[in-house]
């Protein structure tokens, strides 16, 4: 079997069927489905049971977070490759199709990857950028995580990606202990000795205003693990040593973005802690940096106004 898809599910009654429907109509049909239900409370599992398709296998289990869901349908897949997608989200239908060819065209590689566009909670349709730099041909090479990710040109999602079974098993997978950021860890780690190809097709669409996609929960064991995680992987890889101003820029925007949720979540006291820190002060975006800093000082109320304001003008999609 070529393809194993995994979508880890809870309570995404609304959504599901949407991206069920989007992987059983997929004009390249040598793959499985498998749908980790994480014991969700909703009609999710009815709605499910009601889809026939000898493609789809669906499992259910105590609620242990996304990395663990996801995992689990690792260990059951039966395919070469490994795909995932987020019960929120859909395939374009010729995704399996154009990750196939790129398979073909790129035998050697590890990661393989077809654009993505997102949806933002305006209802906006968003394509990340691409240095044009990394083209080759109708494909691109992702030479700079670091630098990728920090300057929104990330052409690497988890509903876009497509993993040879091997190369996933020896990169251990979703590490559980992360609630947050566990994709960042996984393509990090890939970026340091795999190759990863990206084809030019979009094949995935992510909607940033889904059902229950907004974290709650500010995380912030997880965010301090994530970033023990990178830096440890940074420094025991001498040979990311030529990505260094990128790997600091990189980690100051994951400070950045921990003291944002901060603020969002109207925790102040935690956010000045963050805004601290001194790897934040490795992030580019020095603007962005000083509107936090003036914001730790306003009432909790007047920043509810300004990122409301923020999103209103397509500035913010969270």
């Amino acid at each position: 079997m070529r393809f194993s898809v995994i979508i880890p599910s809870y309570n995404k009654g609304t959504s599901i069927k949407r991206a069920i429907d989007s992987v059983l109509n997929q004009t390249f049909q040598d793959f499985e489905l498998i749908v980790v239900d994480n014991n969700s409370s909703d009609q999710s599992l009815e709605i499910i049971g009601k889809i026939r398709s000898e493609k789809l296998f669906v499992y259910n289990e105590r609620q242990q977070g996304v990395s663990f869901a996801r995992n689990t349908g690792c260990n059951k897949a039966n395919g070469d490759y490994i795909c995932f997608l987020d019960a929120d989200d859909i395939y374009e239908p010729e995704n399996l199709e154009r990750l196939n060819q790129l398979i073909i065209d790129n035998p050697s590689a590890d990661l393989y990857a077809n654009r993505y566009k997102l949806i933002s909670i305006q209802g906006k349709e968003i394509q990340p950028t691409i240095n044009s730099a990394w083209m080759d041909g109708n494909k691109y090479i992702l030479n700079n995580f670091f630098e990728a990710f920090v300057n929104g040109q990330m052409p690497v999602h988890t509903n876009s990606v497509c993993i040879s079974k091997k190369s996933l098993s020896k990169h251990l997978g979703f590490d559980p202990r992360l609630t947050v950021g566990e994709d960042i860890d996984l393509w990090a780690r890939f970026f340091v000795d795999s190759n990863v190809i990206i084809g030019n097709y979009v094949g995935s669409v992510y909607h940033l205003n889904a059902e229950n996609r907004s974290i709650k929960h500010l995380h912030l064991q997880s965010y301090a693990l994530l970033l023990k995680k990178i830096e440890d992987l940074f420094n025991s890889h001498p040979n990311l040593k030529p990505y260094e101003n990128s790997f600091h820029a990189f980690t100051g925007y994951i400070v950045f973005g921990v003291a944002f949720a901060c603020i969002k979540a109207g925790q102040i006291s935690e956010a000045k802690g963050w805004l601290k820190d001194k790897r934040l002060n490795a992030y580019p975006q020095k603007n962005s940096i000083m509107l936090l800093q003036m914001m730790q000082y306003f009432p909790n109320g007047l920043n509810q106004v300004i990122l409301q304001i923020l999103r209103s003008i397509g500035k913010l999609n969270v």
